[in-house]
């Protein structure tokens, strides 16, 4: 780059930009208009009830679970979605015997042995078979 392309680069200019006059009279009315800016407190019953069910859903010890085809949700006590959620997920399945359980995690075991992925696998533990899955939000059933 030459000299004078660098001088035009910072948009710096050694004269100050024209004032008109009429300007100032209107610079004076905005400013006015800003300081006289006032606002008022709006009672909306819609917004009053929102921050009540903020406030309460806050301060609330339960849990708030939506709903499967609806956008509702629902409050209830931790213990109570746990046992809901258990009853929903096995209503369909039929507990499996105790030899049963071990052969699957014998076979588990050999699998993970045979491709050599005993490092990056947690070992398969009767009481998590007995307990449930753990669903992807972290909640035993």
């Amino acid at each position: 780059m030459d000299k004078e392309t660098d001088e035009f680069a910072d948009f710096r200019s050694v004269t100050a930009a024209h004032c008109d006059i009429k300007c100032i009279g209107r610079e004076d009315d905005v400013a006015r208009l800003i300081d006289n800016v006032n606002f008022r407190h709006v009672n909306n019953e819609f917004m009053t009830e929102l921050e009540r069910d903020k406030r309460k859903i806050e301060s609330s010890t339960n849990i708030f679970v939506p709903a499967d085809k609806t956008r509702n949700y629902y409050e209830m006590h931790p213990s109570d979605y746990k046992k809901l959620l258990t009853q929903n997920v096995t209503k369909s399945y039929k507990h499996a015997q105790e030899h049963i359980a071990t052969n699957i995690t014998r076979e588990f075991r050999d699998i993970v042995d045979e491709m050599k992925l005993c490092n990056r696998t947690d070992p398969m533990r009767w009481r998590d078979l007995i307990k449930g899955p753990i669903l992807q939000s972290g909640v035993r059933t």
